[in-house]
């Protein structure tokens, strides 16, 4: 995240910003700006980092002598020589931060660096504080000694939970204390390190990164509660763990949904009709229409195919709008009939290519030119005997019951959106 929103140790790229906000910040506060930093690879790169810090009004730095690559399974140990180059090459006062494990490592640092001072934890150093203070026991975050403790608190997610746990956690420490102390009272040497004050990871030298990445537990498997009883992991890499085991429970759901689909697809595609078996996934789109075109050739040479006649007579009647709505009407019909198993023979009439009707489709129609229908200008009248014409309008009082294959069946080509009676009739 630190990369992607530019803050953090991922801002030490951009100096002008940074110069930018210490200027400001010294400029406008009373009280003096620190600054602190992890360190670049480049030594001589951090010390001219460090001087445009001073330069820019800051009186303190503090430095971290780590690279902010150093994390995670790549910590490693922080580079107190690149601390001691900085705090011989610059003029304002620095603090050294890294490896303190003790009061001892303080003095070391101190003697090592020649740094103005060091910055530590306030909870991660023990030097002779009164460790009989039960408040410190609320301050604790992670105990892998109370495992059921903070598998709840990772998976807790309100206030009230968070201080019932700490109460929890409270009471078990003092118990454990008041148990400590008398177990003390026999003994003659100094005891260890008390459970209830926080314990500082030892930081170990990692020269290959699969070196490092090989100790940290990754669970990845059904049986997380399980692992997570064997393993020592802070509440945030359990709360990771968590949120790793829903995602992949969620994949797993979503695999076996698909598997599901997939199956059922399959079973309804062996169940479909052998006539529309053609259009399956198993034949190309290519062979599918080629296929269509091959049964419409063939209906529109043979004697037993019913023939259907779109009388359109009557573009002038219609406005633009209408024309181009009859235009896509016709389309559809065509592509209806194409696709059908059992096509019709479809005449055109009174279709001429100086009609406006015929530039609309063309314009609107890609390949209108190259249907297998017939495009006549003549009318039905003269194509067809009339003794074999059916005329189809809506202001015929006569009802059709059945089809003859013999008749020639013509429907009038006519968007009548101003409404012209009768003239389907008159026809």
């Amino acid at each position: 995240m630190g990369v992607s929103r530019n803050y953090g140790a991922y801002l030490q790229d951009d100096w002008g910003t940074i110069q930018k906000m210490i200027s400001e910040a010294s400029a406008h506060l009373k009280v003096p700006v620190s600054c602190k930093i992890r360190i670049l690879q480049d030594p001589i790169k951090t010390i001219e980092y460090i001087r445009m810090l001073e330069n820019s009004g800051c009186k303190l730095v503090a430095v971290h002598g780590r690279t902010r690559e150093q994390k995670g399974p790549l910590t490693g140990l922080a580079d107190w020589k690149m601390i001691e180059e900085i705090a011989k090459s610059v003029s304002v006062p620095v603090i050294a931060n890294g490896n303190i494990l003790c009061y001892d490592d303080v003095i070391q640092c101190l003697e090592s660096t020649g740094a103005d001072g060091s910055d530590i934890c306030p909870m991660g150093l023990d030097v002779g504080v009164d460790t009989k203070s039960k408040d410190r026991a609320s301050r604790v975050t992670s105990l892998p000694r109370y495992k059921d403790l903070q598998l709840t608190l990772a998976e807790s997610n309100d206030m009230a939970t968070f201080r019932g746990l700490c109460s929890q956690l409270k009471d078990r420490c003092e118990l454990d204390m008041d148990t400590a102390y008398k177990q003390q009272e026999n003994k003659s040497n100094a005891w260890e390190r008390p459970l209830w004050l926080c314990h500082s990871r030892p930081r170990v030298v990692c020269e290959e990164q699969t070196a490092c990445t090989e100790s940290i537990p990754i669970i990845r498997n059904d049986s997380l509660s399980e692992n997570l009883e064997k393993i020592d992991l802070s509440n945030k890499d359990l709360k990771k763990q968590k949120r790793l085991l829903k995602i992949t429970e969620g994949k797993k759901i979503k695999r076996q949904m698909q598997k599901e689909k997939k199956k059922n697809r399959k079973i309804a595609e062996v169940d479909i009709q052998d006539d529309s078996k053609m259009k399956s996934d198993h034949v190309s789109k290519r062979i599918v229409k080629q296929m269509e075109k091959e049964r419409l050739a063939a209906a529109m040479k043979s004697c037993d195919t019913p023939r259907v006649c779109i009388d359109l007579g009557f573009s002038y009647l219609m406005n633009d709008k209408e024309l181009d709505k009859l235009g896509a009407q016709l389309r559809r019909v065509y592509g209806s009939n194409r696709s059908s198993m059992n096509p019709l023979c479809i005449y055109f009439t009174n279709f001429s290519q100086d009609d406006a009707l015929y530039k609309a489709c063309m314009s609107k129609n890609d390949g209108f030119d190259k249907y297998l229908i017939e495009m006549r200008e003549c009318s039905h009248v003269d194509l067809f005997p009339v003794d074999d014409i059916v005329y189809l309008t809506s202001d015929s009082p006569n009802v059709l019951t059945h089809l003859n294959r013999s008749k020639v069946y013509v429907v009038g080509g006519l968007i009548d959106e101003t409404l012209h009676k009768f003239i389907t009739k008159a026809s």
